[in-house]
């Protein structure tokens, strides 16, 4: 089961909560009421004197919002690197060889681009461009993706409504791709 939460589109005020299964989320939104995922149920029961006072606790939405920004983070990430476990220590790996590259170094010195120039049949001053700029250009990319991402999880967590914490959340990855 999911929970979830209903919300005025226009204002943003609470308008109820519940669980259901997953695929069947969506449908709990109407005209006027949206629906957002929470982490776990975000009614408060406290009994006061006999009196039953239910409040609404937003850190479930907050969480469940924030997660699928790093969720979406890494998907779009995905769409311009290899993603297997232990690929990005290579990456890491073979972006400070490049840059500490000097011609005539002993292979060793290299071990990653040597191994990919050996397995393609190159010189390792070609891997050595190839490396340099491919991680230039991740430099540029990677860092407009983190940049997009820590805002919107800020943003969220700055967020005194639903409306605006869901709006919050809304990020155009495919913009960051653009020169």
């Amino acid at each position: 089961m999911t929970d979830f939460v209903k919300y005025d589109l226009d204002t943003g005020a609470f308008r109820g909560a519940g669980s259901t299964s997953d695929d069947h989320v969506d449908q709990q939104a109407s005209t006027g009421i949206g629906v957002v995922r929470a982490l776990q149920d975000v009614l408060i029961s406290n009994t006061v004197d006999g009196i039953t006072l239910i409040t609404v606790d937003l850190t479930p939405v907050r969480g469940f919002l924030t997660a699928k920004i790093d969720a979406d983070a890494g998907a779009f990430r995905a769409q311009f690197i290899t993603v297997s476990p232990g690929q990005e220590m290579t990456y890491v790996f073979k972006a400070a060889e490049a840059k500490a590259w000097v011609a005539g170094a002993p292979d060793a010195d290299f071990p990653f681009m040597a191994a990919e120039a050996a397995a393609g049949g190159r010189t390792i001053a070609d891997v050595q461009t190839e490396v340099a700029y491919s991680s230039a250009l991740f430099i540029k990319l990677g860092s407009r993706i983190e940049g997009a991402r820590m805002a919107a999880k800020a943003a969220v967590t700055a967020a005194t409504n639903i409306k605006d914490m869901v709006a919050a959340s809304a990020v155009d990855w495919a913009a960051l791709a653009a020169p």
